[in-house]
Formats: C-alpha cells, sequence, structure tokens
C-alpha cells in the first residue's frame, strides 16, 4: 500500500531473494543534492543462481510512490551462481579521490575456482553506474584513511 506522505514501500522481485537484508545510505551517490541509498537481495537470481544482486535509489524532492522491484533492473548483481553479493553494504565514501562517494558491496560465498576455494568471497566498489574495482573477501567493517592519503581506505574480510 502506497504510504503517501509517510515513505513509500519497495517491494522484492522474487519471494526468497531476501531484499532488504544489507542497506547503505546517506551518501549523495549522482551529487544531485539528495541523499540516496543501497539495498541488496543476496539470494536473487539473475543471470546465475543466487548470484546475488543491489539496487541502488537516487533520492529527490519528491516521493517516488510503491516501487515494484520486478520492474526494475538492478546496479549490478553477481558474478556467479552462489556469490550472494549483496549481502553486505557500507558506505566507502570518495574511495578514489574524485570528489564522488563509492558503495561496497560484499559477495561472501564467492567460490574461486582458479585455486578451488569455497567461500573465497569478494567486495566490490561500485560508483553507481561504473565498472567495479574488485578486491578480495566478502565482510565490510569499514572505510577510513587508514594511510593518510586523503582518500578512504576499504576494511574488508571474511570468515
Amino acid at each position: 500500500s502506497n504510504l503517501g506522505s509517510r515513505g513509500f514501500a519497495i517491494y522484492g522481485a522474487n519471494a526468497g531473494d531476501r531484499f532488504g537484508s544489507s542497506i547503505t545510505g546517506g551518501e549523495d551517490y549522482n551529487l544531485d543534492g539528495f541523499a540516496d541509498f543501497a539495498a541488496g537481495a543476496p539470494n536473487a537470481s539473475y543471470g546465475s543462481r543466487e548470484s546475488g544482486a543491489v539496487w541502488v535509489f537516487f533520492g529527490d524532492a519528491t516521493s517516488p510512490g510503491d516501487i515494484d522491484l520486478a520492474s526494475v533492473n538492478p546496479a549490478g548483481t553477481g558474478f556467479a551462481a552462489g556469490d550472494r553479493y549483496g549481502a553486505a553494504l557500507g558506505p566507502s565514501g570518495d574511495s578514489e579521490g574524485d570528489g564522488i562517494p563509492r558503495i561496497l558491496v560484499g559477495a561472501p560465498s564467492h567460490y574461486d575456482s582458479a585455486n578451488n576455494v569455497e567461500g573465497a568471497g569478494y567486495t566490490t566498489a561500485v560508483r553507481p553506474g561504473d565498472n567495479a574495482a574488485i578486491f578480495p573477501a566478502g565482510t565490510i567493517f569499514g572505510t577510513s584513511d587508514d594511510d593518510d592519503d586523503n582518500t578512504n581506505d576499504a576494511l574488508v574480510g571474511t570468515s
């Protein structure tokens, strides 16, 4: 149901996708002056079973009304079946030093077939609309400028 002036609802595309199990926001990813947010669905199947997916929602001065993800393409998906891309999300800040914040997206269940490692995981730093930079591991702990180069660094890990 439409929440009217109280906000809006976002409905997942498929039962079992686990949409909304990870959310990050407050950054202005498209630099329009409004806060934006991202939400993950780690069990979503786009191209591969349970590869996972992430959607980015851009804020503006009006409420968009309810959103049904069955008619909205995700901003990014996992690389392979079972990756669970979007299981973890976090703000990266301006990790590239170009004034544009990124989103850290974790995929903790990626299988590294080259090294035969189950659950190797990976994390991507995504600027909505661009290709992702890939880092090993799949759990996001946070960001800060750990090496004093005036850009944020990501702290990621795996269990």
